[in-house]
């Protein structure tokens, strides 16, 4: 789908898709054109699901938070199947969603879904990879960890990182109107349902508040015309004084919220292979 026909989707028809979530029958995690081809083990943890997709020969290990406003089910198996090709597992994490779950359960599975990872990888070394509302979530987990005895990880990616609930700085709403895709009452809608009563502003909600001292290297994509882009903006800011934590900002111009999954993009094609490389502790060109 093109821009100018993003344009064509009511706002109201993006809200909705946010707070008033469809649901599909449950089912596996991995589809069969995926599970024929790969070694797939799924495993329910807390009131979600995890499923890693291993090749035959694998050089490293994406552990993924996918996208969706907490409220919706997007496995993006078209980019992750990127990942897979370039000989890297993957472990899908199928969190509890809003408005059936909150926060409040959602990043304990989450964190749980992690030690049981690691421990079944034999303790080999991860990369978190998370997608909008899966990339706040990604340093969410990476700020609990900190304090919980579990290795944390070292290399976490995020793709249009959705750090920050409460959304009423200047920068975001001067970007509301040149965003196709994303709409403030949708995401003020989710986030109400995720929060479940809690205070947005709550790093568990909004980790660009939480703690940002030793969170290992930090890869972040962005493009100008995301609604969330001054999040991603500001916590290249803030963290530029933290210990133990560098922020690498890749910004695209021009382009739109989740741009990195859009299939037909140059700049998404050329993603996969950049998160591999760095995720093997290679350097991307500026």
């Amino acid at each position: 789908m093109t821009t100018a026909a993003l344009r064509l989707v009511p706002p109201g028809y993006i809200t909705n898709a946010f707070t008033k979530p469809a649901r599909r029958k449950p089912g596996p995690l991995v589809p069969k054109r995926v599970a024929s081809r790969f070694v797939v083990d799924e495993f329910v943890a807390g009131h979600g699901r995890v499923a890693t997709v291993s090749p035959r020969r694998s050089v490293g290990h994406f552990f993924f938070l996918h996208g969706g406003g907490y409220t919706m089910q997007d496995m993006h198996w078209g980019f992750l199947g990127q990942l897979l090709e370039q000989h890297f597992t993957v472990s899908l994490v199928d969190y509890p969603l809003a408005p059936e779950y909150t926060v409040t359960q959602t990043v304990p599975m989450v964190v749980d879904a992690w030690s049981e990872v690691l421990r079944r990888s034999a303790g080999e070394a991860m990369t978190v990879l998370g997608d909008s509302a899966g990339a706040g979530l990604a340093l969410v987990l990476a700020q609990e960890l900190l304090s919980s005895g579990v290795p944390a990880p070292t290399r976490t990616v995020l793709l249009s990182p959705w750090l920050n609930l409460v959304l009423d700085d200047k920068a975001t709403l001067d970007l509301a109107e040149r965003d196709p895709l994303l709409n403030l009452d949708a995401l003020h809608g989710a986030a109400r349902l995720y929060a479940g009563g809690r205070v947005l502003s709550e790093p568990a909600l909004s980790p660009i508040n939480g703690p940002l001292d030793d969170l290992g290297d930090l890869l972040v994509f962005s493009g100008t015309r995301d609604l969330l882009f001054p999040q991603a903006s500001e916590l290249s800011r803030r963290a530029a004084g933290a210990s133990g934590t560098s922020v690498d900002l890749r910004v695209i111009p021009g382009l739109l919220h989740d741009w990195a999954l859009i299939p037909y993009l140059p700049e998404t094609r050329r993603l996969a292979t950049d998160v591999c490389v760095w995720a093997l502790g290679g350097a991307l060109a500026r």
